[in-house]
């Protein structure tokens, strides 16, 4: 044998280490997804062959790849070796063949697709094509008709909010999400996917109400965010480049274009939309108008889905309860308050977008997700039950909203026995702080209850973090003020939604003697069910490898549940903000009246009289 037919040598330690028992399934898992890529293996950690015993003429006859490598055909044979302890040894041989990609249907000539790329991977559709999103909370897919090849559509009626959110759903399955590239996008915009575990923010809305923006370029939109003056009237959307301005201006903001980006689709709750998705191979395009003529009437069976009010505040920890619907439109539910004042606000379906809540004058706004730090205030003594009820009536175009709430009782709070079922979770900037780990609870001889969890310091030296109540960033557990250490004298605080631009930060102070890849141990102790202290140790933990190969095979495990339709792939008791914090979370939010948009398509009727030249 030349070196041109040598025998590619693969092993799966070099990618994961030693893994003990399933070691050779992972073998074999490894080289499964090789031969259905038709590709051999790197050996991702291997820098150096120290086996003195291979001479140049073995060396010449092996291949020890560092770098993903195409096999010379698509037939394939691998062998995978698994040495037991006991003596249980055995090799499998496996042979494999690339597949053949399906041809690619002819479709008739493309017009206008916004943005599609063409992918070398066919998604086979099944199903059919889901609308999903607020119009069933989330739960629900609705099944898009088939209006001829290419052509999908569905009629929409527009809902109590006078907007939806959605996403399409390729066989009502969530790992084939078509969305757009960025969030409350209209029609026209790109569309990507499709793709798994996609937030929901990544969505189209489509809106009844009238939507007016004033065109601005990029210098006056740079100046407006300089002098932080806010800007009269609609929000400013920057439409031209540099420091162009139309004719007549005079470079005055206030003469800059005003423009209504929803023109044409202006309507109320109920009535109808048409949308429509055109599909021609890998390219794909979504577009909407009000309903006419055929498309106007609805199928007939469609039941209309039953939206539901939740209530969440200090005294749930920011935990979401469901009201009860006491008269159509009419929602109660009695909390008990933990702390005075104890704020609350009003959310539909569990959504972070539809949340209502009062402003300065005390009028009710939303739905919308503009709300963080706007509550009503129950003021009592802690045990005090308050009935809370809220009204919403929607009737030709007038949405009515109403809130009250009486003292109706008093009872005494056991913060232990409310806190036994209570899970704390770690989330720091380790990984951007996009996912936490459960802390690990412990009592002593004494009973003194504590939590712990290990994380590995990055290559900056220091990580800020936080400690969550059941994954709930509106529940946090932090210190009065930020970049606070174990060494300094602050207070902790929570669980509570007050965590905002608060973090501990671990290494900060040279007493800590922290360096990169070192393995520090957090430890939160409770007092009277609540938090009392949190302090950090350096630590050198046996059972890390293990401890990330058990969190991965749960995830594989809860996943094939899934598919398997054994457990849900949404939970209803699922808690508020479970991965990513809010985008208030940390330095604040953008100017909600500046915005930059990438993609927007201007019609004639969508311009006012001075603008239309």
């Amino acid at each position: 044998l030349d070196k041109a037919q040598a025998i590619a040598i693969s092993s799966s330690k070099a990618s994961f280490g030693q893994l003990g028992a399933p070691s050779g399934l992972v073998g074999l898992a490894r080289f499964l997804v090789l031969l259905e890529r038709g590709v051999h293996g790197p050996q991702i950690h291997l820098h150096e062959l120290v086996d003195a015993q291979l001479d140049e003429e073995a060396r010449s006859r092996m291949l020890f790849l560092t770098e993903a490598t195409e096999a010379r055909g698509y037939a394939q044979i691998y062998g995978v070796s698994s040495f037991g302890r006991s003596g249980s040894n055995c090799h499998q041989v496996l042979m494999g063949q690339k597949p053949t990609p399906p041809e690619q249907p002819q479709f008739r000539s493309i017009q206008w697709w916004p943005g599609s790329k063409r992918t070398e991977q066919a998604w086979h559709v099944l199903r059919g094509y889901f609308l999903v999103g607020t119009m069933t909370a989330w739960t629900e897919g609705l099944r898009m008709e088939e209006e001829s090849e290419g052509v999908y559509g569905y009629t929409l009626t527009m809902g109590d909010n006078n907007w939806e959110k959605f996403q399409i759903w390729i066989d009502e399955d969530p790992d084939k999400v078509l969305h757009p590239q960025y969030s409350d996008e209209g029609a026209e915009s790109i569309i990507q996917g499709p793709e798994g575990e996609v937030p929901q923010a990544l969505c189209w809305k489509i809106s009844g109400t009238k939507e007016e923006v004033r065109f601005v370029n990029e210098v006056q939109f740079e100046a407006l965010e300089k002098s932080g003056a806010p800007v009269q009237g609609p929000e400013c959307l920057v439409a031209f480049g540099g420091d162009y301005v139309p004719p007549n201006t005079e470079n005055d903001i206030m003469k800059m274009p005003v423009v209504n980006l929803n023109a044409g689709l202006e309507g109320q709750p109920g009535d109808k939309y048409r949308i429509r998705l055109y599909v021609q191979g890998a390219y794909k395009r979504l577009e909407w108008s009000k309903a006419k003529g055929v498309d106007a009437v609805a199928p007939l069976g469609r039941r209309k889905f039953q939206h539901r009010f939740s209530v969440i505040g200090d005294h749930s920890h920011w935990f979401f309860e469901e009201m009860n619907e006491v008269t159509p439109g009419v929602y109660s539910i009695e909390v008990q308050i933990l702390k005075s004042p104890s704020n609350f606000q009003i959310y539909r379906d569990r959504d972070f977008d539809q949340g209502f809540y009062p402003d300065e004058a005390g009028e009710i706004l939303g739905p919308d997700g503009c709300g963080h730090g706007l509550h009503w205030k129950l003021q009592g003594e802690v045990g005090d039950v308050f009935q809370i009820t809220f009204e919403r009536k929607v009737h030709r175009g007038e949405d009515k909203k109403m809130i009250s709430w009486q003292h109706v009782g008093s009872q005494s709070v056991d913060f232990e026995e409310r806190s036994k079922g209570h899970k704390y979770y770690i989330a720091g900037s380790w990984n951007d702080f996009k996912d936490c780990k459960a802390m690990k609870k412990e009592v002593d001889e004494n009973g003194v209850v504590s939590f712990h969890q290990e994380i590995i310091i990055g290559k900056s030296g220091t990580e800020a973090m936080q400690i969550l109540l059941d994954r709930n960033w509106l529940a946090a557990v932090y210190p009065d003020r930020d970049q606070a250490t174990k060494y300094d004298s602050h207070q902790i605080q929570g669980p509570d939604d007050g965590g905002a631009g608060k973090y501990w930060a671990i290494g900060a102070d040279s007493r800590d003697a922290l360096a990169p890849g070192d393995h520090v141990k957090v430890h939160m102790e409770m007092s009277g069910g609540l938090p009392k202290r949190l302090w950090w140790e350096k630590y050198d933990s046996p059972n890390t490898h293990f401890e990330y190969l058990k969190s991965g095979s749960q995830r594989v495990f809860e996943r094939h549940m899934r598919l398997m339709g054994l457990i849900p792939w949404k939970s209803k008791d699922q808690p508020a903000r479970l991965v990513a914090p809010p985008e208030w979370y940390g330095n604040g939010s953008d100017r909600e009246d500046l915005k930059y948009k990438n993609l927007f398509v201007i019609t004639q009727d969508m311009l006012g009289p001075q603008a239309a030249e």
